[in-house]
């Protein structure tokens, strides 16, 4: 073309930056139009064929560059940098860590969760919209009845459906080459190779996570009114076989950080390169940008069957007894993932020093498990008791480990040798904190109760468990821990009678 327009090295000078040409007032007016579609494309609300055409037009960029780092950052970063919405609660939800100390900021907001899963162990805030729309039609398991186990049924067309239906929204998005075409013929060479980059990348994403979208594996989960130390638990749902989000995968935050990454230098270059072209081109370009955010419009419209290909999986419900052994530990899984964080404020003790138990005799026991009250209070809850935390307080259930017993010589055992015994012993703990303080004689009797993690800071401090089994008429075990984790294992465990248990424990009162 003889008229074109052409852009040289010296064009694109830092001396000939010009802010003019009417970019200013039409890129202000780009960030008020399209951008809640532009977000929710951005986001896969319409699969991965969204992607492409959320960054086909510079309309609605802020809140599509918003929408990348959204869905590429953890649910921690993504609350703390303001960037959680209602389209990244759908798309991706909002879950933390249980152990990890950046999810008291979401706490302070919402104090408890709505649901938790295992073995990953996550508070989850906020589900995702297809997940929402499959355990918003499930009844809910009333305080006192007896459990319900929804189990999902699974799809094997899921993968083929979905494939089929983004197959096309991908092609129709390669109009976007007509641009790119008009551009590289008018001259703008450098403008049009910095459009394909970004264009040409969340194409090829688009078509490689749209043939993943079965690969997504399985949840459980545990949905309702959890219990905490002030009340016991609610109504509950429990449901097996949830197909997690495919957009919270590691795929999909790549995609998400170097789309973005390459997005953002791209609209950044192509507002300095347009500074440089004639009105003509200026005219051209703009022109191409409302295009694309009205087919953006259309594709959005014409696209709702893309939503939400999860949420059309069946749910069936199995009672308590109808489980099979591997179904009923994964609704164990559930139980103790419910019980991983306290669920009340635990306090410790300081026991009298003077008290010696050795006159006592002593026995040597191998400890193989305990359960705490934490899990008891989640077991309690999830059979439909109507128990409280507080109940099941400093309550534990320890299992104990005996060897077999020998046969006597006149009648020997001609059969395999016997396999150690193991009981199931409910008993009373209780955390130890001790340590080196200089007081008055009188003082180092009285017992000193302190929420545990406030000593826990003290270095002189120690922290054991103590505890108290019952072992017949007018007899319990008392046994120490190394510390607060150390409990199971071979331990020597003191014999004690009703009044020295009622001396230890009501000592200085």
């Amino acid at each position: 073309m003889s008229n074109s327009t052409s852009v040289t090295s010296d064009d694109l000078g830092i001396q000939s930056i010009n802010l003019g040409n009417g970019l200013v007032p039409f890129a202000a007016l780009t960030t008020l139009i399209g951008s809640d579609i532009a977000e929710t494309l951005a986001l896969g609300e319409r699969g991965p064929a969204g992607l492409v055409w959320s960054i086909a037009s510079v309309f609605g960029a802020p809140s599509v560059i918003k929408a990348f780092i959204s869905g590429a950052s953890p649910g921690w970063l993504r609350s703390l940098l303001g960037l959680r919405s209602i389209a990244s609660d759908r798309a991706v939800g909002l879950d933390l860590k249980l152990a990890r100390k950046s999810s008291q900021a979401i706490k302070k907001v919402q104090s408890e969760p709505l649901s938790r899963d295992h073995p990953s162990c996550k508070d989850v805030y906020a589900f995702d919209r297809s997940t929402m729309r499959i355990v918003e039609g499930l009844k809910k398991t009333l305080p006192r009845d007896p459990l319900t186990v929804y189990v999902a049924i699974p799809n094997p067309l899921l993968r083929v459906r979905t494939t089929i239906i983004q197959s096309p929204a991908l092609a129709l998005s390669l109009l976007k080459c007509l641009e790119l075409y008009c551009y590289w013929t008018n001259g703008a060479h450098h403008l049009a190779v910095i459009l394909a980059i970004p264009f040409a990348f969340f194409f090829v994403s688009g078509e490689f996570l749209a043939w993943r979208l079965g690969d997504i594996g399985n949840l459980d989960v545990i949905i309702g009114d959890l219990p905490t130390w002030k009340k016991a638990g609610g109504e509950k749902k429990v449901v097996l076989g949830l197909l997690a989000e495919p957009r919270t995968s590691i795929w999909w935050r790549l995609m998400w950080s170097i789309g973005g990454l390459l997005h953002i230098v791209s609209l950044a270059f192509t507002y300095f390169v347009l500074t440089k072209m004639t009105v003509v081109f200026t005219l051209m370009w703009a022109g191409f940008q409302v295009a694309w955010v009205a087919c953006r419009i259309l594709t959005y419209h014409f696209t709702g069957s893309m939503r939400e290909p999860m949420a059309d999986r069946m749910m069936v419900g199995h009672r308590w007894q109808d489980l099979d052994v591997m179904m009923k530990t994964r609704v164990l899984n559930l139980t103790l993932a419910a019980a991983h964080e306290p669920q009340k404020p635990q306090m410790s003790c300081e026991l009298p020093r003077h008290f010696d138990p050795s006159k006592s005799s002593s026995i040597e026991i191998e400890i193989t498990a305990m359960i705490g009250d934490s899990v008891l209070s989640s077991a309690l809850w999830m059979v439909g008791s109507d128990k409280s935390p507080m109940d099941m307080y400093d309550s534990c259930v320890v299992f104990l480990s005996f060897p077999p017993s020998l046969p006597s010589p006149s009648s020997p055992s001609l059969g395999p040798p016997l396999a150690p015994s193991t009981f199931a012993i409910p008993a009373a703990r209780v955390g130890r904190s001790m340590g080196d303080v200089n007081t008055p004689d009188t003082e180092k009797s009285t017992p000193v109760f302190a929420p545990r993690g406030t000593c826990a800071r003290c270095s002189e401090y120690t922290h054991t468990w103590w505890y108290w089994i019952p072992c017949g008429p007018n007899r319990w075990l008392q046994i120490q821990s190394k510390n607060l984790m150390a409990v199971s294992g071979r331990c020597t465990a003191e014999v004690l009678d009703d009044g020295q248990l009622s001396a230890l424990l009501g000592a200085g009162t």
